[in-house]
C-alpha cells in the first residue's frame, strides 16, 4: 500500500488512519488517510486483498483551508428532516450527524458543476474537497477507538505538519447534500456497503516506506 507514496512528492512518511470518508452525497466510505512530510494521501483500499484501488493526492502547498467541527445539515432544511426522521427509524443510519469532522478545501481552478453536484459518483468535487470522521459504528464514542480511528488524533497531526502556514478554523461542516441525495446515503450507510467487513489488521508503526 505505502507503494502510493512518492518520497520525491510526498516527503516522509508520517502517519495513517483509517477514518470514514463522506462524499457529496453524504455516503460513508472507509478510506485510509496518509499523512506525510508534505502531503495528503486518501487511499481507497481494498481491505481483503490489501490491494490499493484509487489514490487521491492532496499536497499540503496547495490546502487552501482546514476546518474541524459537528458534522450536521443546516438547520430547519429538508435534509435535517430527512435526516431526523431516519434516526427514529434506522438505528445508527446517520452516525456522522454531530460527530466531530474535519473538512480539507483545496485551492481550485473553477468550483464544480451543478452536474457534478447531483451526481453521486462525479470525482471533482472529491478531488478538492475531503471530509473525513472518525472510524466510528453505531452506539461507539471516540474514547472508545484506537487513535488510528480518531479524527482528532488527525486533526492534530495535521495542524503540525501545517507548521502554522494555514490555521485550522472550528466551525459546523455542513453537509450540501439534497433530500434525495440522503435517502440514498442512508440506505448505502445503513447496510454498510462502503465498509470492508473484512480487514487484516494494519499498524502504522509496522509500515515500511
Amino acid at each position: 500500500m505505502m507503494d502510493a507514496c512518492d518520497s520525491a512528492i510526498d516527503g516522509a512518511f508520517v502517519n495513517m488512519w483509517i477514518l470514514f470518508s463522506i462524499n457529496h452525497y453524504d455516503l460513508r466510505q472507509e478510506r485510509v488517510l496518509v499523512l506525510t512530510e508534505k502531503s495528503v494521501l486518501r487511499i481507497k483500499l481494498d481491505f481483503y486483498a490489501v490491494k490499493v484501488q484509487r489514490v487521491t493526492r492532496m499536497l499540503l502547498s496547495e490546502i487552501e483551508s482546514v476546518t474541524f467541527g459537528p458534522f450536521q445539515y443546516e438547520e430547519g432544511s429538508m435534509s435535517a428532516q430527512v435526516a431526523e426522521k431516519g434516526k427514529a427509524s434506522l438505528a445508527g443510519v446517520d452516525a456522522a450527524q454531530g460527530t466531530e469532522a474535519l473538512k480539507i478545501q483545496l485551492k481550485q481552478a473553477a468550483p464544480p458543476s451543478f452536474l457534478d453536484k447531483w451526481n453521486p459518483i462525479a470525482s471533482k468535487i472529491g478531488e478538492t474537497v475531503t471530509v473525513v470522521t472518525s472510524h466510528l459504528r453505531a452506539g461507539e464514542s471516540d474514547a472508545a477507538i484506537d487513535d488510528m480511528e480518531s479524527v482528532k488524533h488527525f486533526i492534530r497531526a495535521l495542524v503540525g505538519a501545517l507548521q502554522g502556514r494555514l490555521e485550522a478554523k472550528r466551525a459546523p461542516i455542513l453537509s450540501e447534500c439534497s433530500p434525495v441525495g440522503l435517502v440514498m446515503a442512508m440506505a448505502h450507510n445503513q447496510n454498510a456497503v462502503g465498509e470492508w467487513r473484512t480487514r487484516f489488521v494494519m499498524n502504522s508503526k509496522e509500515v515500511n516506506m
